[in-house]
Formats: structure tokens, sequence, C-alpha cells
């Protein structure tokens, strides 16, 4: 798969990107200042890139983040069962 790396300009991108589709994204990078300000003192924009992994519709990326979840509180309920039954 070839690498899809995006440039912009701005804050930092945040994984994930939602806009009518959620763009999962990853390698966020500080790209180095190519130009140089035509007036001293002047102040270029950060330049970020970074790469999309997957395009997901809103749907799907709730039901990805529904599993997180639930694996995550399933996990918090085994430590929880376990400590209980090292108390007992």
């Amino acid at each position: 798969m070839t690498e899809n790396r995006v440039y912009t300009t701005g804050e930092k991108p945040q994984n994930p990107i939602i806009l009518d589709v959620v763009y999962l994204i990853s390698d966020i990078r500080e790209e180095p200042q190519t130009e140089h300000p035509a007036e001293e003192g002047a102040i270029l924009p950060t330049v970020w890139s970074y790469v999309v992994d997957d395009v997901l519709t809103i749907a799907e990326y709730q039901v990805l983040k529904y599993a997180e979840l639930e694996e995550h509180i399933l996990e918090l309920d085994l430590a929880l069962f376990e400590k209980d039954m090292e108390e007992a």
C-alpha cells in the first residue's frame, strides 16, 4: 500500500479527522519551514503532515469506537473481579 501523506498548515491535526467521513490518521509530523518570510519578524504558519490509514463512514467509526469501549469495560470488570477475589 502506498503512503498517502497529507500536508496542512495551522493547528496540529488530531486523530481522527471527522468530516462527511472519518479519516484515521497516524505519523503526524511537524515539517521544516521551506519558505522564508518576506517581512522581518513575520512568522510562517506551522506545516504538518500525516498519513491517512483508513477512511470510514461515521457509522463504521461509531461501531469501531463502541467495540473498543466495550473491550475496555470488560478489561476493567475483569480487573475488579480479580481484585475482589484476592480480597476474599
